[in-house]
């Protein structure tokens, strides 16, 4: 549904923009006017970690495949892998040291509400048939959608921390 990406764009721009503000940012000197708004570092962290995103979809997409699901059944557990990886690139963009602080940090509460906000419209989508029609979407196994949510969150965090620790702007 064209609606995606609008959603898309506003719940990471919330997300990002309610990020507590850097006590040190106003006694910092301005970036130099020739100075990227995206330095490069960051710009080639984003392309990996979206890249180890889609790399790990086209492997589940593969695999059930490959294992004779339906399209249904496909598209619903990629759209759940898509969902979960997504939140998993606001995690390493947040760069917490532990993931849990993102839970029981007051100052990351718009992080806290937005994903909780994200798992009941997913739950909706794929529990409501006006959603789960419109969508196309099948009932699948629990088993499944757990299985399928966590393994980019776990590519993700754990290549994406590697990775984002080689350069990290901390």
């Amino acid at each position: 549904l064209p609606i995606c990406f609008p959603v898309t764009i506003l719940v990471s721009s919330i997300v990002y923009e309610s990020q507590p503000a850097d006590r040190a940012a106003m006694r910092r000197a301005p970036r130099a006017a020739n100075e990227p708004l995206f330095p490069w570092p960051f710009v080639l962290r984003s392309a990996i970690y979206g890249g180890l995103g889609l790399v790990t979809l086209l492997f589940g997409f593969w695999w059930l495949t490959q294992r004779g699901d339906s399209l249904g059944e496909i598209r619903t557990l990629l759209f759940v892998g898509l969902v979960c990886s997504g939140l998993a690139i606001v995690v390493l963009h947040l760069q917490p040291r532990r993931v849990w602080e993102l839970v029981f940090d007051r100052r990351q509460r718009s992080f806290l509400i937005i994903t909780m906000s994200v798992g009941v419209l997913l739950a909706a989508a794929l529990a409501l048939p006006i959603f789960r029609d419109a969508f196309k979407f099948q009932l699948v196994a629990t088993w499944e959608l757990l299985a399928v949510a966590a393994l980019p969150c776990f590519v993700l965090v754990v290549l994406g921390r590697r990775i984002g620790s080689l350069n990290s702007p901390r």
